[in-house]
């Protein structure tokens, strides 16, 4: 029988982002990683990590967030420090560009080192905890048990159901009556990257009719654009961020900001909804689910279609796609590009539903070498989505230009249609007779893949 201990971490694809300062040379196979470093006395047991773009956030058995990386846009929610990409290159963005990096994180006198909550030159290298806001105190309202990390923001669900959001993420605005009227513009928090870094709680009543009857927030995904949310009855609840995914307010999503025309952003109407045919409204793609403006969009509310009967137990988002995975085992995606993101091309799709993001079956043959098809959880990136099968076999479709679904087949030849089977690692000594591991949960960033795993001790 197989007797699973020691965790391990993979990485696989582009990982220089998830660690600045920090490039791997083979960006192919999938790599181990040592444990994770931390500035306090006694290293916590990490129970669940998340990859953003250019940030990377984990929790703790005791419900602490802990984050690290760019800072730029407050999305560590804490204190960072002015920094330089490399010694003797001065005072740079990691993110691109160097025009007024220092400037930006810490004034005009900034210098390496200084503190700051912002600019192209903000970042923190060395995990700390997120303990200001929303996650000030103590008891379940601030015990962290899930993260995600999106582009420029991040979120977390506490134990007792709720979710709190930082960086540029304007979710559960839009106006309206209690927290939704009270939450900060996307104008507004582009503008403060101090209240950008502060984490909030996107209320109470996140569920309407649902919270009533005891429903809460279970698990959490960030995208470019969106977030996802799954709850312990198993719904799916979508929302905008309010960003266009670059740092920039979303067109339509300036909700009559006194100060937006004075900051350059533009007043028009939303064009990023397109009309489904039978959602009974408009679409923003990235949610699956009918808004007709920014206001709609900004305000949870659940996604139906295919989801309808199914009971989620897991969510993950890419760059403008979303992937469920349910307790019977199946898994779903949802958003814009058409199937791009668990293969296809962009605006593949002829069907109107499919074309405005409703939740569709992802499917795999059951000709795989893997003993399990049913999918255990599911994880997006960019252009590319994973799964973790129920035997703990790993699945990836979509792109694989950075190596992010491990290398194997080619990024030429292999059809970006079909899964492929991620090979974790070899069996010791080298005799090629399959993975060592057992993956506990796979998590993806952008061009880039990290797996939780068990090692196997035969006996």
């Amino acid at each position: 029988m197989d007797v699973f201990a020691k965790v391990r971490a993979f990485e696989l694809g582009d990982a220089d982002a998830a660690a600045p300062g920090k490039v791997l040379k083979d960006r192919r196979s999938p790599r181990e990683r040592g444990r994770m470093g931390t500035s306090v006395a006694s290293p916590p047991r990490f129970v669940d990590v998340a990859a953003g773009r250019y940030h990377t956030a984990a929790a703790t058995d005791d419900g602490r967030a802990f984050t690290f990386g760019l800072n730029d846009r407050g999305q560590l929610g804490r204190e960072g420090v002015v920094g330089v990409a490399t010694p003797g290159a001065g005072c740079v963005e990691d993110s691109g560009g160097s025009a007024g990096a220092c400037e930006d994180a810490g004034g005009a006198d900034a210098i390496p080192g200084d503190r700051c909550r912002g600019g192209g030159a903000c970042r923190s290298g060395v995990a700390g905890v997120v303990a200001g806001g929303a996650l000030s105190g103590s008891g379940p309202d601030v015990h962290v048990v899930k993260v995600a990390a999106g582009r420029y923001s991040t979120a977390v669900v506490t134990e007792s159901g709720g979710v709190v959001v930082w960086g540029l993420n304007a979710c559960g605005g839009g106006g309206g009556d209690g927290a939704a009227a009270a939450a900060p513009t996307p104008a507004a928090l582009l503008a403060d990257p101090k209240s950008a870094s502060t984490p909030r709680a996107l209320g109470r009543n996140l569920f309407g009719q649902d919270a009533e009857d005891g429903d809460k927030a279970v698990d959490v995904a960030v995208g470019y654009l969106h977030v996802v949310i799954a709850t312990a009855s198993g719904k799916v609840y979508t929302c905008a961020t309010g960003f266009d995914g670059y740092a920039g307010v979303r067109e339509g999503f300036e909700l009559n900001d006194d100060d937006a025309s004075s900051r350059g952003v533009s007043r028009k109407s939303s064009a990023a909804a397109v009309p489904s045919s039978s959602a009974g409204g408009w679409v923003f793609a990235e949610l699956g689910r009918p808004a007709r403006d920014a206001s709609e969009a900004l305000r949870p509310a659940r996604v139906l279609g295919a989801l309808t009967r199914a009971k989620v137990v897991s969510v993950a988002a890419g760059r403008c796609h979303a992937a469920a995975a349910t307790e019977d085992g199946d898994a779903f995606f949802f958003g814009c590009g058409g199937d791009r993101g668990v293969g296809g091309t962009r605006g593949s799709s002829t069907d109107a539903d499919a074309a405005a993001g409703a939740p569709r079956r992802l499917t795999h043959p059951a000709s795989l070498p893997t003993s399990s098809t049913k999918i255990a959880s599911v994880a997006a990136g960019e252009y590319f989505t994973l799964a973790a099968t129920a035997d703990g076999a790993v699945l990836g479709w979509g792109d694989d230009a950075s190596g992010q679904l491990g290398g194997f087949g080619g990024v030429g030849g292999r059809d970006a249609t079909a899964p492929t089977l991620v090979e974790m690692a070899r069996r010791r000594g080298g005799d090629g007779g399959g993975p060592d591991v057992r993956t506990r949960r796979v998590v993806a960033g952008y061009q880039h893949a990290v797996a939780i795993a068990e090692e196997a001790e035969r006996t």
